[in-house]
């Protein structure tokens, strides 16, 4: 739990402004970084702003039904140890030759920090880019 309000807290700081605009109070948000799973964050968070209930919002940012349909170059970058993605969807991406995949044994969610706040999958996408 501590770990998930350690992410949610400044990403909510970050974006309170947003929020506010699409209905939330500062109350509310207050409420929400309480919150000690990524279902009740969703469901709290995005499911209002997207006026969804919790099973359509997962549905929308479901990309699994439109992976075979990609026609640019597309890098996913992922970890074993990932909490949020649980499945990989590896007989998609190699019947794709538009889908890469870059998978790291540890990092969680959003990757390993490297130094000095610098993530590995930023350093990933910028040698992807070139």
């Amino acid at each position: 739990m501590k770990k998930f309000i350690k992410w949610t807290y400044p990403y909510i700081l970050k974006n309170k402004n947003y929020f506010i605009s699409h209905g939330h109070s500062e109350d509310k948000l207050n409420q929400i970084i309480k919150q000690s799973t990524l279902d009740s964050f969703d469901q709290n968070i995005w499911c209002p702003v997207r006026n969804m209930t919790l099973f359509e919002y997962y549905e929308f940012i479901n990309i699994q039904p439109r992976m075979k349909r990609i026609n640019v170059p597309v890098l996913f970058v992922n970890t074993f140890n990932d909490p949020v993605v649980k499945h990989i969807p590896r007989d998609i991406i190699s019947e794709n030759q538009n889908l890469n995949l870059v998978m790291f044994n540890k990092g969680g969610h959003l990757g390993t920090e490297i130094q000095n706040g610098e993530y590995l999958v930023a350093r990933i996408a910028r040698m992807w880019f070139k």
